[in-house]
């Protein structure tokens, strides 16, 4: 991810930054607010509303009684392989056309904009970069000759088996910086992890295409201590704090793989 890779493995990024819930004043300026996203170019509004379930647990029975519904408003571009969505206390960007870095943080920062313009922050609390590569063994390869041997678990100890499955995860840390890396491989195709199974966006074609063994890299970096929220500058200092999550990550993806991964994805095998 230092570079431009030709057949580069990620597909996924979101972007994520969490701030004070602010429902009410989100609502009341949304019309404002889609006008700012769709001169960014995110013409696609959707907004929804999720009815949320209270479980009450009382003399050893269980009811469920229905809770705040929550405003939920999204803006795609036209094509959908981009989009934001916003919450009554974040607003996260995802994509599964990942360009660079640069661009990414820089509509994140613009985005941020059209929302402080239209509604007052007091606080942000968690901002968060989560990327999702896969590794697509080519033919008469398997993923052992792209990951380093740490990560392939009992698989590597076992002569003559096939994993159809194996989970590494890992958390770590890094000053104030925490990263959860964890390693999926897997028999099938390339999916979103259960968490992300509701993202809205479809997986691009050269990933949806591909059967057989694969390894997902799904390394999620975040920043969970509160700052206030000032002015513009804030801006900076979160956008300051997705170039250190990116470095995070950048150093974990590279550690975790052979060189035979980077020969391919960089056009050189």
């Amino acid at each position: 991810m230092g570079e431009k890779l030709k057949n580069a493995p990620v597909y996924f990024v979101i972007g994520q930054v969490r701030f004070n819930p602010i429902p009410m004043p989100i609502r009341d300026n949304i019309d404002k607010i889609q006008e700012g996203f769709r001169q960014l170019g995110y013409t696609d509004y959707r907004p929804q509303t999720l009815q949320q379930m209270q479980i009450v647990v009382q003399n050893n029975e269980v009811t469920y009684e229905p809770g705040v519904p929550v405003d939920i408003f999204e803006f795609a571009n036209a094509e959908r392989t981009e989009l934001f969505r916003l919450e009554p206390n974040q607003l996260s960007l995802q994509t599964v056309d990942y360009q660079t870095f640069a661009t990414f943080s820089e509509t994140f920062a613009k985005a941020l904009e059209i929302l402080t313009t239209n509604v007052q922050l007091d606080f942000i609390e968690r901002v968060g970069l989560r990327f999702l590569d896969a590794v697509m063994p080519r033919e008469g390869e398997d993923v052992a000759d792209y990951l380093h041997t740490q990560l392939l678990g009992l698989s590597a100890l076992a002569d003559n088996l096939t994993t159809t499955f194996s989970l590494s995860e890992t958390l770590m840390k890094r000053g104030s910086d925490s990263i959860l890396a964890r390693v999926v491989i897997q028999e099938g195709q390339v999916v979103f992890p259960p968490d992300l199974a509701n993202a809205g966006m479809e997986i691009g074609p050269r990933f949806r295409a591909f059967r057989g063994q694969l390894a997902i890299l799904d390394n999620d970096a975040f920043y969970a201590e509160r700052m206030r929220f000032h002015d513009l500058s804030t801006i900076e200092s979160i956008v300051d704090t997705f170039r250190r999550l990116r470095e995070l990550i950048d150093i974990v993806f590279k550690k975790s793989l052979k060189e035979r991964a980077f020969e391919v994805w960089k056009g050189e095998a």
